[in-house]
């Protein structure tokens, strides 16, 4: 008899957390090298993430996020926000630096030799944002909040005031 009781509590319990869960967030299996060593750190396993949704929280640099692929709708990607609307950038790949235009954010990959990214495909709107990345949930040994600092150095590149960058490129902003 307590079986029986345990096990319904267990699964009326299983059922709610769900529910819960998937109204402000979800679970995203984190698949390719583009964000380690962040997320998937050894290449024979996946991560999985808790994601909540953008419409529960405020984006901020140095957040993970999934986002809808500029490239292929279809898609979502996970990425870190480097810089936020109105911040500059110095993009890997070129030499113009780039304002990060209203209602937009550029992201990065943390593993910049693999990363298709801003760096590729310029600025996101804020809106392709599905939610941010916040805890590690798989596998157990990886368990924990997912850190908001830039493992790649990225900070001293956006914070520049627009015409320091613009002396620094040759470039006219």
């Amino acid at each position: 008899m307590h079986f029986r009781t345990f096990t319904r509590f267990f699964a009326c319990g299983v059922v709610a957390g769900c529910g819960i869960v998937n109204s402000v967030g979800q679970f995203a299996s984190v698949i390719g090298p583009s964000m380690r060593p962040t997320l998937n750190p050894n290449k024979y396993a996946e991560d999985i993430v808790l994601v909540v949704y953008s419409k529960f929280t405020n984006v901020s640099r140095g957040d993970v996020v999934i986002l809808v692929s500029p490239k292929n709708e279809n898609t979502e990607i996970i990425k870190r926000v480097v810089a936020l609307e109105g911040d500059v950038v110095l993009p890997r790949k070129g030499f113009s630096a780039v304002e990060v235009p209203k209602g937009h954010c550029w992201v990065e990959g943390d593993n910049t030799r693999v990363s298709e990214d801003s760096n590729c495909f310029g600025p996101v709107p804020m809106d392709f944002i599905v939610g941010k990345a916040t805890t590690i949930v798989w596998p157990p040994t990886r368990w924990g909040k997912i850190s908001n600092e830039n493992p790649t150095n990225r900070t001293d590149l956006y914070l520049k005031p627009n015409e320091e960058i613009a002396k620094e490129t040759g470039s006219v902003l």
